[in-house]
């Protein structure tokens, strides 16, 4: 099959097409509501991790962030 076969191209723009067609009959090509950032980031761990072991994770992400770059700047 070559690269630049016109009647894959025709196929394919014909499929896509007709998928178009078919969502847009069941409905499916609505646009749907767009959660804020926060939700679609933290939304899975609602009931499941406190306020305080966020606190606490967050914490020793900065402080393992911070001990990194100081140990980079005194190896140099």
């Amino acid at each position: 099959m070559k690269w630049n076969d016109p009647g894959r191209d025709a196929y394919l723009q014909m499929r896509e097409r007709a998928t178009q067609n078919e969502r847009a009959f069941q409905g499916q090509n609505a646009p749907k509501e767009r959660k804020p950032w926060r939700d679609r980031a933290y939304g899975r761990l609602k009931g499941k991790v406190t306020v305080q072991a966020m606190n606490i994770i967050i914490g020793v992400v900065i402080a393992l962030i911070v001990l990194v770059v100081i140990i980079g700047v005194v190896s140099q």
